[in-house]
């Protein structure tokens, strides 16, 4: 890219594949966009609130822990990032699963199964 025409930080050589998961946290924030940083790369992407549906289509605040897809630039050098939520437990050893004993339209009961999903 010649200089004064794009994006002139370093390349980080990170080769994103659209539809995969990622993680990272929210690095800098503006009004109506922030970014996010990768986790396994010093790159920053793009962030718009239509994007952030885990969020309901607002911009998530400093430092949240995000996991995220991603798509090639739109109309700029920077990758942008989509499908972006919050950062769920990696680790399925907390996921449980259990029966409904009792239905009480807006709370209920669930008792605990042994066996984890």
């Amino acid at each position: 890219i010649p200089e004064g025409t794009g994006d002139d930080r370093p390349q980080s050589g990170w080769n994103p594949v659209p539809g995969e998961v990622y993680y990272g946290t929210i690095s800098r924030e503006k009004t109506k966009f922030c970014f996010i940083r990768h986790d396994d790369s010093p790159e920053e992407l793009f962030l718009l609130p239509t994007d952030c549906v885990g969020f309901n289509f607002k911009l998530p605040s400093l430092g949240t822990r995000v996991k995220f897809s991603v798509d090639p630039p739109r109309g700029g050098p920077r990758r942008m990032a989509v499908d972006v939520g919050p950062e769920v437990d990696r680790d399925d050893s907390e996921v449980f699963k259990g029966v409904i004993v009792k239905n009480m339209g807006n709370y209920g009961f669930i008792r605990d199964g042994d066996e984890k999903v």
